[in-house]
């Protein structure tokens, strides 16, 4: 059985992402929000009353591998250390993720993509709307 909690964010962290810019005319998952319901649309569309839901997938493809700044510090640097981290909570509940010490934990793997990507376009990192995939 299909448990959007696992799948896509939710309501109010898509909200989020699209008042920060996430497309929102891909095919794929949304919230309707006048039922705060998901529906899957087929084609790429323009549709006011729906937020795009985005599955881990189509969030991973927003992650850097690693933050420019850091590598350009001219400190050592190696992306296998400094770079994009995802493990699962110490007491196996939730996850995290992380570049260096800019770490965002949520109960669920798509929750926390959805608040690292936040958290990138928020403080800089990344701009939906000029780095469109």
């Amino acid at each position: 059985m299909f448990d959007y909690r696992k799948e896509v964010p939710s309501l109010e962290l898509c909200v989020k992402l699209k008042e920060l810019g996430f497309p929102q005319t891909s095919p794929g998952w949304y919230w309707d929000i006048e039922v705060k319901r998901l529906v899957l649309i087929w084609a790429e569309v323009v549709l006011k009353d729906l937020i795009k839901a985005p599955t881990v997938v189509e969030m991973g493809e927003w992650l850097p591998l690693f933050l420019e700044e850091d590598a350009d510090k001219g400190i050592s640097f190696a992306v296998e250390v400094d770079g994009l981290h995802l493990w699962k909570t110490y007491d196996n509940k939730g996850w995290a993720i992380a570049y260096r010490d800019r770490i965002q934990v949520a109960s669920t793997l798509v929750e926390v993509f959805a608040k690292m990507l936040i958290w990138l376009v928020e403080n800089g990192y990344i701009n939906f709307e000029k780095e469109e995939k």
